[in-house]
C-alpha cells in the first residue's frame, strides 16, 4: 500500500496484518508495555519512560509483521515490505 488509499482498500490489508494470532499477541504485549510507560512517566516524571513507550510499542510491533509473515511464506507480506 503506497499511497493515499481508501478505508475500504486499507481495511482487508490490515485485516491480512493482522490475521496471525501471534502478531496480535506481540502487539499487545507491545502496547501494554508502551501504555505502562506512560502512566509509569506520569507518576515519576522519569523522561527515559516516556521515551521508552514508543520505543516499547513500536520496537515489538513492527518486526512482528515480516517474522511471521515469512514464518508462513506469505507472497501479500513480502509485496507489501517494498
Amino acid at each position: 500500500m503506497i499511497g493515499a488509499v481508501s478505508f475500504a482498500e486499507f481495511w482487508p490489508e490490515y485485516l491480512g496484518a493482522h490475521r496471525d494470532p501471534r502478531t496480535r499477541a506481540i502487539h499487545y504485549l507491545g502496547t501494554s508495555l508502551g501504555v505502562c510507560c506512560l502512566v509509569a512517566f506520569a507518576v515519576t516524571l522519569d523522561w527515559r519512560l516516556l521515551l521508552a513507550a514508543p520505543i516499547l510499542g513500536y520496537g515489538l510491533a513492527m518486526p512482528s509483521h515480516p517474522l511471521f509473515a515469512w514464518a508462513q511464506k506469505s507472497p501479500n507480506c513480502r509485496r507489501r515490505q517494498r
